[in-house]
């Protein structure tokens, strides 16, 4: 059944019943397919990244290992194992979809809630003429404006994804297989969040005796991978956390927190605490907590906009007025500078200006500089001198 490769959009009653008849309850599951515990265990210490081997077992055992993952999850009421989870469970399903018909990928994203369909007679739209021939580009599947945007928000600032660069017709979008994909590996991310979300934090102790203490055991064991994982502190070295900027801060604790950041996100951070002394391991730190933390890719990445690679240019963070089109100043009011860099010296002055002990004239005199490079003077949480 389709269940055993996206257990994420079954109902574990109505399996039961399709597969024994009647509506058993997890408890009356458990019993009966104990393997469900080891695919629930599977599932979380892959996402901490215990492990890559997957548990593979069938229909019922997959989706009661996904809901025990589920309870679990909710019940630690981490962020960061959430978004790993969560990421973990999409990425699968990216693998599965990818290999699936197209019209596999649509349906389950039918089931979700998503307005998306396939087309009998594709959209071909003419693109050029080579050697007299019109090429052209085929969109077997659409959807919905409103769909698309919700699918593919994460991304809109990659010019592919951008709605003024794809076929809008009559108010779908129109969609090549893989770009189906992609949006279904996104659409699995946000349920299997919403999944965990829709539970809370549960009371552990009012769970059935049997749930209780397979939920307690496996969060024991989960606790335990999680702590060896999150080694990173909550400052980094040679960061003064206090002094960040709203912009700035806002998706540096979210990094911390694991969440997916956005490309815009992602370069805006980067490039501050690379412009405020950190160097390229200290970054990749940062952002290892990521759901889709990939240390080659982002390693490129970061010495590229360190100025190590390529065009060898030092990249400076975005100003706030292009921080604000991007819709990621949470509070302008606050700042008296116009670029993050700037507002970070002046909220780094004042802190030290109210330090104890500190000589006020002296502590004015420190430097962030732009897109040349480093930093003079920072403050590091290890009381040393920012100065490399």
């Amino acid at each position: 059944m389709i269940y055993s490769k996206y257990p994420f959009i079954a109902d574990l009653s109505k399996v039961s019943r399709i597969i024994f008849g009647e509506e058993l309850d997890a408890t009356e599951l458990l019993d009966m397919v104990p393997e469900g515990i080891e695919k629930a265990k599977n599932l979380l210490e892959r996402a901490i990244g215990k492990t890559k081997e997957k548990y593979k077992c069938d229909e019922l055992c997959t989706v009661l290992g996904y809901k025990l993952a589920i309870i679990i999850a909710a019940a630690l009421d981490d962020k960061w194992l959430k978004n790993k989870l969560a990421n973990e469970i999409a990425t699968e399903a990216y693998d599965n979809f990818s290999k699936d018909d197209l019209g596999v990928v649509v349906n389950v994203l039918r089931i979700m809630g998503y307005d998306v369909e396939t087309l009998s007679k594709p959209l071909s739209v003419p693109v050029r003429v080579y050697k007299g021939s019109t090429l052209s580009e085929v969109y077997p599947a659409r959807m919905s404006l409103p769909t698309y945007v919700s699918l593919a928000t994460r991304f809109l600032s990659d010019a592919h994804w951008k709605v003024v660069n794809k076929a809008l017709v009559g108010g779908f979008v129109y969609l090549k297989p893989e770009e189906v994909v992609r949006l279904a590996q996104e659409a699995v991310y946000k349920k299997v969040v919403n999944d965990i979300n829709e539970i809370g934090r549960i009371d552990v102790e009012a769970l059935p005796d049997k749930i209780r203490e397979i939920v307690e055991e496996l969060a024991k064991e989960v606790r335990r991978g999680i702590q060896k994982k999150r080694k990173i502190s909550v400052e980094v070295q040679g960061l003064v956390p206090e002094a960040l900027p709203p912009c700035i801060s806002l998706i540096y604790r979210r990094a911390l927190d694991g969440e997916n950041l956005s490309h815009q996100e992602r370069f805006t951070l980067a490039t501050f605490l690379l412009n405020v002394g950190l160097d390229v391991d200290e970054v990749l730190e940062v952002f290892s907590r990521a759901p889709d933390f990939n240390e080659r890719i982002a390693r490129y990445q970061v010495e590229h906009l360190a100025g190590l690679r390529g065009s060898r240019t030092k990249y400076s963070p975005p100003s706030c007025r292009t921080l604000f089109s991007w819709n990621l100043c949470p509070g302008k009011e606050e700042c008296k500078k116009n670029h993050p860099l700037s507002e970070y010296k002046r909220r780094l002055w004042l802190l030290r200006k109210k330090s104890k002990g500190r000589d006020s004239g002296e502590s004015g005199e420190g430097d962030v500089q732009g897109s040349k490079g480093g930093s003079r003077g920072i403050q590091r949480v290890d009381g040393k001198s920012g100065k490399r």
